[in-house]
């Protein structure tokens, strides 16, 4: 019994040196460059994984579910994470993308962008003259507002002058 446990090792271990010679030693790969040499060799990283997930769903209920035997934890584990998102994951996913860009530009306007913003726009703040270029006659509302434009003007003239002082 021990000597065909020894032979199977011994095979097993051949076929590992036999495969290790003809394609070379195993290389850990990360997400990105598997995904980079997949696209390489003209796969579709995500309809591999919708097939390898469609096969260890059926692998799964076949072997464990239809027998009502507990799926492994290691068969779970990849099933989760093989699965595809429905679609308010999806939309969730979109969302989520959209908040982060949304906030990244918010975070460059709020740091040096916003100066150089600010130099190329004029301002929005116009003075009340302006609003009445092509007025012909003023009324008691346009002439109260024009007033309080200059009232303002004068009390902020007056509150630099003291400051300067």
């Amino acid at each position: 019994m021990k000597n065909l446990k020894r032979q199977k090792h011994d095979v097993t271990e051949d076929i590992n040196a036999s495969l290790e010679f003809l394609f070379g030693s195993e290389v850990e790969l990360g997400n990105d460059e598997l995904e980079a040499e997949l696209e390489e060799c003209g796969v579709d990283a995500v309809s591999l994984d919708e097939k390898a997930y469609v096969q260890l769903k059926a692998s799964a209920h076949h072997h464990f579910v239809s027998l009502e035997k507990e799926v492994p934890a290691a068969m779970a584990a990849a099933l989760r994470q093989l699965r595809p998102p429905d679609e308010q994951e999806k939309r969730i996913k979109v969302a989520e993308g959209a908040a982060s860009r949304v906030k990244s530009i918010l975070s460059a306007v709020s740091s040096g962008a916003a100066g150089v913003v600010r130099n190329v726009v004029p301002p929005l703040e116009r003075s009340p003259e302006y609003a009445f270029r092509n007025k012909g006659e003023l009324t008691q509302r346009d002439l109260g507002i024009l007033e309080d434009g200059n009232r303002e003007l004068n009390d902020s003239k007056d509150a630099q002058g003291e400051d300067d002082e």
